[in-house]
């Protein structure tokens, strides 16, 4: 590891195992010789390799093979490891099923790649921190894609999850900050933690509906998003879910959320809209939002299902209401007086059968005793510490 003046390395013949990380790190060597005893390659073996063109292996050798200087399991189902001092493009070859953990990682100069249909699984890391990556075509063969399979490609503009994958794992695409476009498929089920964190370029996304949860940091930093849809069935909201969205405006919430955990949108400072795709008492009374969430209550919120229905806003200018003013509006549910009314007068909302909530602002300072004559089940909310208005 990190052995920085070697250039060249000869496997002896008689060396059956070539350890985990084995060679990762030595950017100076350019070519690699494998000889036929060589049974097992571990993970990261030759990775960050930056020199490294060529592997070489022993024609004779019953487990690997390499073809243009690229490493494979001996039938070429798997890919095993790219060198990582290749630059330009690259097709992997028909008959490949298989890119296994780690084959890319740190191919800086990697430009394009094609992935032959039949490839069925992307291995953990598999483009890790392919630096020149601009897009990738993933066939619809593909139904497993590995933890921080597309992390830190910087350059990575946009990418198509075939249909059929049904888990983005973790930090799958991570400081993706190019990423502005991509498509999830509906059989995603599960997004990982931080599958998108630092993807700062990504203005939008459509989440696919059997998701039923949004995991912890899912999302984190990722700048420029500005809109979000929750689909309905997600019942959790993990931690730091979109914190650090600081151009999310708007965000709809679906009526099956039972919990947002804390800091879940902590830092949303541009977050103005929200709907709650469901009833306000349940928002009120039922559903758990954790700590640090304080954009959802700085936001203008909405409802599917709202408490109040008919609701009467008087004017900030008004300042007394008169007697019998809304007298026999059997139809009003709630009234919102503003700051600066100083006295509600006799019979002024009397008869207001359907009346169930109304304010009072500090400024009222008399309240007329048969006010709210004939109204049965109202409540008056005062804003102040101390005795009500005299009535």
């Amino acid at each position: 590891e990190g052995c920085y003046s070697l250039t060249e390395i000869t496997i002896p013949d008689g060396v059956t195992s070539i350890g985990e990380g084995a060679f990762i790190y030595c950017d100076n060597v350019t070519s690699i010789t494998i000889p036929g005893s060589v049974t097992s390659i571990g993970d990261w073996a030759f990775s960050s390799c930056g020199g490294l063109t060529g592997i070489q292996v022993d024609a004779n050798n019953p487990f690997f093979a390499s073809v243009g200087g690229v490493l494979f399991d001996k039938d070429m189902t798997a890919i095993i490891v790219y060198p990582g001092g290749l630059e330009g493009v690259y097709a992997i070859p028909d008959g490949v099923t298989d890119i296994s953990g780690n084959a890319f990682y740190g191919c800086y100069g990697l430009t394009d790649i094609t992935i032959p249909d039949g490839v069925t699984s992307i291995g953990d890391g598999a483009f890790y921190g392919c630096e020149s990556l601009t897009d990738i075509a993933i066939p619809t063969s593909v139904t497993d894609i590995g933890v921080y399979a597309f992390a830190e490609c910087a350059s990575l503009t946009s990418i198509t999850i075939p249909d059929g994958v049904t888990l983005l794992g973790i930090y799958m695409f991570e400081n993706c900050v190019s990423l502005t476009d991509i498509t999830i498929p509906s059989s995603v089920t599960d997004i990982g933690m931080y599958a998108f964190s630092g993807c700062s370029s990504l203005t939008g996304v459509t989440l696919p509906g059997g998701l039923t949860w949004i995991n912890e940091g899912s999302f984190c930093n990722c700048a420029s998003l500005m809109d979000i849809a929750i689909p309905d069935g997600v019942t959790l909201i993990d931690a730091g879910a979109f914190y650090g969205c600081e151009s999310l405006a708007s965000v709809t919430i679906p009526g099956s959320v039972e919990t947002i955990e804390p800091y879940a949108f902590d830092g949303c400072t541009a977050l103005a809209e929200v709907f709650f795709d469901g009833a306000e008492a349940y928002w009120n009374d039922e559903i758990i939002i954790g700590l640090n969430n304080d954009p959802l209550f700085n936001a203008a919120i909405s409802f599917a299902t709202p408490l109040y229905t008919a609701i009467l806003t008087v004017p900030a200018s008004v300042t007394v209401i008169e007697e019998e003013a809304f007298a026999g509006m059997t139809s009003i549910e709630r009234v919102i007086l503003p700051h600066g009314v100083t006295t509600i007068g006799p019979r002024a909302f009397a008869d207001c059968t359907s009346l169930r909530l109304i304010n009072i602002p500090t400024s009222v300072t008399y309240i007329a005793d048969d006010a709210f004559e004939g109204c049965e089940n109202y409540t008056l909310a005062y804003e102040f510490d101390g005795e009500p208005p005299i009535r």
